[in-house]
């Protein structure tokens, strides 16, 4: 992403180019936390999902959009709805990336979306934490189960989970 991205910042997320060559960083400065990179183990995950995504994908969280650029290339792909919650994130980033016709972006809160679609495949990828809700892991939990109930027959909802650094597939 760093051959597309220029570093820039905003008022709450700064976009830089991080200290190993060719990576950038997407970073919440309210909380001093990397909301993501273009990490090799994130580029080894997005190819993983890109190989098995069709039909129509829901993506949670822009992050880096870096997941976008080979689906929107992926001919199996019919649409691609991603839910970011942060208008400076869309500011700082998504103005910089080339976007073909199957890509929806949608600015609002992913654990209050709701929606009539159905999808092939939803690829939760948003950072939730850190919160100063103290019901926040409550609110994820219901927010998955309303996620995976917009599955079609046999989708797929796939989340990284950081704390136990490895995928977690639900078929729906």
């Amino acid at each position: 992403m760093s051959e597309l991205l220029k570093p820039v910042e905003g008022n709450r997320f700064i976009l830089a180019h991080a200290p190993i060559p060719n990576e950038m960083l997407l970073i919440d400065k309210k909380y001093c936390i990397v909301v993501m990179s273009d990490h090799e183990k994130e580029k080894i995950l997005n190819a993983k999902i890109v190989e098995i995504a069709h039909g129509d994908v829901l993506v949670i969280g822009f992050g880096l959009g870096m997941i976008l650029i080979p689906m929107m290339e992926n001919p199996k792909i019919n649409s691609i709805t991603v839910i970011e919650k942060e208008q400076e994130v869309l500011d700082l980033v998504a103005s910089q990336l080339p976007f073909n016709d199957k890509v929806n972006i949608v600015l609002f809160d992913a654990l209050q979306w709701r929606t009539n679609k159905k999808f092939d495949i939803i690829w939760d990828d948003a950072n939730y934490l850190p919160s100063e809700d103290k019901d926040i892991q409550y609110k994820i939990e219901i927010a998955k189960k309303r996620m995976i109930s917009w599955l079609k027959p046999n989708g797929v909802f796939m989340k990284f989970d950081e704390v136990l650094k490895e995928e977690k597939w639900l078929v729906g």
